[in-house]
């Protein structure tokens, strides 16, 4: 559950995760899918690994630090950024982000990253959903099951078979664990129903054209969903109406944002119930 508490930090620290993504393209390209602060001031083992979306070939990488590798280690607290030329007519693209000093960090309001993972009942197939709070509000997710073999999956992993499923979440300074029990025999529970919390995600995160809000919500009724830049100025204001349990909401409108930061808050009525964080790329 998202701990509000922690709201006035998280909105504090938004703005220190910086991530840009520059492209002129036709295709789906790269994003970033792990990254790791460095420890220290003085230090550089910062890390930044980019994956590739299926079916996109990327022909060169050219990094500022002039590394033309897919990714970078070694790095000190700083700006980085990469160009990366794509084949089949999908042009280029250039990433640029931050890799902060983790310790600086948690000298000020930093909260380290706490997870939880639960069982989404009404889903086919049943699905693991990680939850993620406090930290940089940017969170990594690495799923694997009991045996240690890691599995493809983001904030939601669709459950293949009965097992023991961990997720361990970061935000390239800290990390938590949680995993969960699927089995059939014992489903309802294991599952969210027994919890009865509101819960929410979007996904993908970054986003392009339109990005997809997870809520589950204990009662029925219209919720309000403001988006505001990384200046506090509204940008996007938009009604749903949920039922108890969990709704799956595309929000189309994120493709009328420039690309940026931006902090998305839900309310129902003038209570505010989630804070997070959305990054709008080209």
């Amino acid at each position: 559950m998202i701990n509000l508490k922690h709201y006035k930090m998280k909105k504090y620290l938004f703005v220190l995760l910086w991530i840009e993504f520059i492209s002129h393209h036709l295709c789906s390209q790269a994003y970033i899918s792990h990254l790791s602060h460095a420890s220290t001031a003085s230090s550089n083992d910062g890390s930044i690994d980019l994956s590739l979306y299926p079916g996109t070939t990327a022909l060169y990488y050219q990094w500022s630090t002039g590394d033309t590798t897919q990714d970078v280690s070694n790095l000190a607290p700083g700006r980085y950024y990469v160009n990366i030329g794509y084949a089949d007519n999908c042009g280029y693209q250039q990433i640029t982000i931050d890799i902060h000093s983790c310790d600086v960090l948690q000298q000020s309001s930093y909260q380290p990253v706490t997870a939880d993972a639960i069982i989404e009942l009404n889903t086919t197939p049943v699905t693991g959903h990680a939850i993620a709070s406090q930290g940089l509000g940017y969170y990594f997710y690495h799923w694997a099951n009991a045996a240690g073999d890691p599995l493809s999956g983001g904030v939601f992993l669709p459950l293949p078979s009965e097992g023991t499923y961990c997720v361990t979440v970061t935000d390239g300074c800290t990390q938590d664990d949680a995993c969960l029990v699927y089995s059939t025999s014992n489903l309802a529970a294991q599952g969210r129903s027994k919890s009865g919390a509101e819960q929410f995600a979007v996904y993908p995160n970054p986003a392009s054209d339109r990005a997809y809000l997870q809520a589950t919500v204990s009662q029925n009724g219209s919720y309000r969903i403001i988006i505001s830049d990384n200046r506090g100025a509204s940008r996007l204001d938009l009604q749903y109406h949920w039922t108890a349990g969990a709704n799956q909401t595309a929000l189309s409108a994120v493709a009328q944002l420039s690309p940026g930061q931006y902090q998305m808050d839900i309310y129902r009525d003038k209570e505010l119930l989630a804070a997070l964080p959305l990054m709008k790329v080209k």
